[in-house]
Parts: C-alpha cells; sequence; structure tokens
C-alpha cells in the first residue's frame, strides 16, 4: 500500500477507508466519533501462502499467493474491498446512492 488514500462518504455522513498510518492520522484530525472495525485478514493457509480473507466485508477468499508474496495478497485486498465494499450502502435505503471518493490524499 502506498501513503494516497481514499475517503469515501456515504450518506448521512459515514466515512470508510483502508486503515493505513497516514489515512488515521488524516480522519484523527476530521473529528468525531471513530469505529474501527475489521474487513478483512490476511493470513497463513493451506501450503504455507498467503490468503485475504474478506468474509467480514462478505466476500470470498482470495489466493493462494506464494509466502514471499503477502504484498501481492494485501494489493489483492485492497482492490476487492475498494471495488466491492468501501463506497457499498448496507442500509435497507434503496434510494441511497454512494458517492464516488470524496478526496485523494497523497
Amino acid at each position: 500500500m502506498d501513503d494516497g488514500f481514499a475517503l469515501y462518504i456515504l450518506p448521512g455522513g459515514k466515512v470508510r477507508w483502508l486503515h493505513s498510518d497516514p489515512a488515521a492520522k488524516f480522519a484523527a484530525g476530521l473529528g468525531g466519533v471513530m469505529n474501527t472495525r475489521r474487513a478483512s485478514a490476511i493470513e497463513i493457509g493451506p501450503g504455507n501462502c498467503w490468503y485475504a480473507d474478506l468474509a467480514p466485508a462478505g466476500g470470498p477468499v482470495l489466493g493462494p499467493f506464494p509466502l514471499e508474496c503477502r504484498a501481492e495478497a494485501l494489493r489483492a485486498e485492497e482492490a476487492w474491498l475498494a471495488a466491492n465494499h468501501l463506497g457499498k450502502i448496507t442500509s435497507d435505503d434503496p434510494d441511497e446512492i454512494p458517492l464516488p471518493p470524496l478526496r485523494q490524499h497523497e
């Protein structure tokens, strides 16, 4: 993961982002209450390979990725979350439309 990050602002003011030190520092400066939740996990699994378990975000398990390629598993995890979770509405209101990333910070 690089030092850039995207914030996803959802209707009602909820903000989502992939955790990174720069993103957390920026978000802390916004004030308000933060509730951090795990959306996935990168772990060693069968065959001594890395797997990206996206079940907490309603996704699949990605992999296997060779033991020396943990960064590849992290990139796959980030891409899936950005495409399938971060900007998605989780309420039952079909009229809510997610906004695109508001700000790309680098």
